[in-house]
This record gives C-alpha cells, structure tokens and sequence, in this order.
C-alpha cells in the first residue's frame, strides 16, 4: 500500500518529469520506512511521469527563514528527530523544503518558521547523532542476539534505516534468502545497494553480479570501490572473509568477474573489459585457485600490451 505521505513525495518529484537519483534515493527511501510494495511504488512513478504537472506551486526554501531556523531545519532532515519528544516538536517544520499548493499555508508555515522558536545547541545535535549510533549498534547487536529469524529480521531493518551498514548488508540477505521476511528480490538488492554506497565488500559483491548483464557501469564501479576499501592480498582477505571463508564461493565469483572480462572484451568494450581483468590481476595469493584466476588475467593482459595495475 503507498500511503498519503509517500504518495506526495512521489507527485513531487515524478509529476511529469524524470526524478533524479537523489530522489528516487529519498523515494525508495520512504518507501522502505512505511513497507510499501516496490512494484507498486514503480508503477505509480511510471503513472505520474506520463503527467502533465498544472498546478502552481508555492515553496518555502531555506533563504526565507532566520539562521536559527535554518539550523534547526537541516539538523532535522540530517538526524531524523526519532524520539517522541522531538517529532512533537518539530512537527510542523519542513525537512528542508516546504512545497504546498495552496498560498495561504504557505504564508502561515513562513510565518510560523519567521517567528522564531526553540534553538538547538551544537552539543544537543552532535549529542543526538551520537544516541542515533549507538542505537543502531544496540538494535543490530539485538538481531544476532534474536531466537528467531522473524525477529533478526526486524531489528536489522530498523538498524538498516539508520544506516548502519552490516545491518543493511544483513537485511539485504534476509530479503535475497528469504531468512525471516518472504522473499524479495528488489528489497534485497535495495539493501544491498545502500551497504554497498558504504563499502561492504559483501554488497559489493552482490551489487556487482546482479548488474553484470544489466548495467557494466554499475558493475565496475562495484570492483572500483572494492579496491578503494583495500588492495592486493588485503582485498583478497577481505573478499575470502566476507563469504566466510568460503573459499569455493570466492573462487567461482572471482572466476566469474574473470568471465566477465572475456564477454566485455568480445563486445568491445575495451577500456571495460580491462577493469574487470586488472581488478582480478591484483588478487595475488599463496592459494593454487587464487594464483590460477589472478595469473590467468595477468597473462591476458601482457599478451595484449597492458600492464595490469
């Protein structure tokens, strides 16, 4: 079901137009947060999209409001205001910006934002960060610590909406396994994909396999970030540990980004086809497999002129 408030934010930005990343991030975002159905939320972008926006709109941006304000506004779209004493507070302030298709709210919410209120100090909103991690290390601590996986499910997903990155690549598991929640493809890959942004070598892992026949940009630029966590024998380590040191798991993904290689190659995307061949070159390694996969894409590379760092 897309509720009232999702629904808003999806005319906001899909009226007539292409969303951009960043808000398709906060839609999906959203969506998560109420539990909304992901092919649902698709189909009513698509419908909005094949609109025509007619209405005039009324915004509100943060140039019209005092610093105070100002500082008071971000800080809430920034950390969430989770407790129950600050939603009642801030609840008639945007998040950041105000749109409203009606003048006369517009002008109310201006003056309400205009006279002023409560200050925050600096230490009350590092302070609130702060409770803010420390509760998603408490909850994620609390989903190993469940007697079952509906449970461990749960208090991932609500560690993963703070952004804590093992619950998110935790959460994206139980939706690609069906491990306590039923089994969803695209959560999975939503999940995934928000730990991957944060560099869990896991995620990335995923991410990149499940783009490889659907976007070759966003599969390479999986391995790019995997080698921006480590390189040489400590991403190979880390690779080996993040399957649990299943070492047959690693060794067909890595003989597959090898495959990958090859097919770019054959289409003649060269430069491509390189980066996946270099990202496997440098996984140097005492293991018979790992030197096999790694000298096999070291000797393509010679053979064809290129040095393979």
């Amino acid at each position: 079901m897309i509720t009232a408030e999702l629904k808003s934010l999806i005319d906001k930005y899909c009226m007539g137009k292409e969303p951009t990343d960043a808000q398709m991030d906060e839609i999906m975002d959203k969506a998560v947060q109420v539990n909304a159905d992901f092919q649902e939320v698709a189909a009513f972008i698509e419908e909005m999209k094949n609109k025509v926006q007619t209405v005039v709109t009324y915004t509100l941006t943060l140039t019209e409001v005092t610093n105070q304000m100002m500082a008071m506004i971000t800080a809430r779209a920034v950390l969430g205001w989770d407790s129950a004493q600050s939603r009642e507070n801030f609840a008639n302030l945007p998040m950041v910006v105000k749109t409203t298709t009606n003048q006369d709210e517009a002008s109310e919410i201006y003056e309400k934002l205009s006279r002023g209120g409560m200050v925050i100090e600096p230490n009350a909103v590092e302070g609130t960060a702060q409770d803010k991690k420390k509760e998603a290390e408490d909850l994620f601590q609390m989903a190993y610590d469940a007697d079952d996986e509906a449970k461990a499910a749960e208090y991932f997903e609500k560690a993963a909406i703070l952004g804590h990155v093992e619950a998110q690549a935790e959460l994206g598991e139980s939706y690609r396994l069906g491990m306590g929640v039923e089994e969803n493809d695209d959560k999975a890959i939503y999940w995934h994909s928000k730990a991957a942004e944060q560099g869990n070598i896991m995620s990335l892992m995923i991410v990149h396999k499940y783009y490889r026949d659907k976007d070759d940009e966003k599969a390479l630029a999986c391995l790019q970030k995997m080698l921006e966590v480590a390189d040489g024998k400590e991403l190979r380590d880390k690779l080996y540990d993040s399957v649990y040191d299943d070492y047959t798991v690693a060794d067909e993904w890595c003989e597959d980004v090898l495959s990958y290689g090859e097919k770019l190659w054959k289409e003649n995307k060269i430069s491509m086809a390189l980066e996946a061949y270099r990202f496997i070159a440098r996984l140097d390694s005492d293991d018979d497999c790992r030197v096999r996969i790694a000298g096999l894409a070291r000797d393509f590379l010679r053979d064809n002129g290129y040095g393979w760092r």
